[in-house]
């Protein structure tokens, strides 16, 4: 019967606006807009926040943002949401990595982010483009997350669902595509140095999730509420929601947040005391006032 009522209502959609409503209805992509603007549990957003997060939901275009972009490039969503000036987009991943290895923390031993893996001693992969690197890092480690004794790998990516190299492509076909890269380039790897298992953990921009980090926010979902004594329907919703905000957040912020540093019309130096000295300031402070104490 939903089905029915989605296709009626496709049929009166123009092509332009299709795609970004199919996103839209991606599991978990929806949740930021159900809940009630509790601050204390990080639901809530600012009313421009929250005017942008609409926009950007069914591609309504941004007006009030600079034409061009500190890097050089003509600066819009598309560009605002890839740009690594300014350090969001690298933001953005490690919120949502900070965020789950909390919850992990919770459920979990061995808990640590950005672990290094073993270095190689000749190994060799099945796939060329697999990580051979010495020092090769994943985002998150946690121990008896799928089986008791052993060890799970993450690896976060948000994917901008709307990247031009990316247009016409539905958000499952995006997800796939981007966990497949990641596994072969860490899976074998992990699974055959580390004896652990590996999952990618891709969402995108839209707040939507992949294959694979469906089935770990479920686990993480049903770890937790065993742990905890919790409802396991109120704990998955409650994950998604989080993350959804997260995401929001974050993507409005690359869109908002200022790339250019902020400077001063003089610079000074750094070396507070030369400045002291020079503009002739009392700089001996005297000592507080002790108790006696009588040994």
């Amino acid at each position: 019967m939903k089905s029915i009522k989605c296709i009626k209502i496709n049929c009166y959609l123009q092509v332009s606006v299709m795609n970004f409503v199919k996103q839209a209805r991606d599991k978990g992509a929806g949740s930021w807009l159900t809940a009630l603007p509790l601050v204390n549990q990080g639901f809530s957003l600012t009313k421009s926040e929250f005017r942008d997060a609409l926009k950007l939901r069914y591609n309504v275009s941004i007006t009030d943002i600079p034409s061009v972009c500190v890097c050089g490039e003509r600066f819009n969503t598309s560009h605002a949401l890839n740009c690594k000036k300014g350090g969001f987009v690298s933001q953005r991943h490690d919120n949502i990595r900070d965020m789950f290895t909390g919850l992990l923390d919770k459920c979990c031993t061995n808990v640590s982010a950005e672990p290094h893996l073993t270095d190689l001693q000749g190994e060799t992969f099945q796939y060329r483009s697999a990580n051979t690197s010495q020092g090769a890092r994943l985002d998150m480690r946690a121990r008896n997350f799928w089986r008791h004794g052993q060890d799970a790998y993450f690896d976060v990516r948000v994917t901008h669902v709307n990247a031009q190299s990316q247009a016409n492509m539905s958000t499952a076909a995006i997800f796939k595509r981007h966990e497949a890269e990641k596994k072969r380039q860490y899976n074998d790897r992990v699974m055959n140095v580390e004896h652990g298992t590996f999952s990618p953990l891709i969402i995108g921009t839209n707040g939507g999730m992949g294959a694979e980090c469906h089935l770990f926010v479920r686990r993480l979902a049903e770890k937790l509420a065993s742990k905890q004594r919790e409802d396991y329907a109120a704990t998955v919703t409650w994950i998604r929601t989080k993350l959804a905000f997260e995401v929001i957040r974050s993507t409005v912020l690359c869109v908002r947040g200022s790339r250019k540093p902020w400077r001063t019309p003089t610079q000074h130096t750094d070396d507070f005391g030369l400045l002291a000295h020079v503009a002739g300031l009392n700089t001996t402070t005297p000592e507080p006032n002790r108790p006696h104490v009588n040994c």
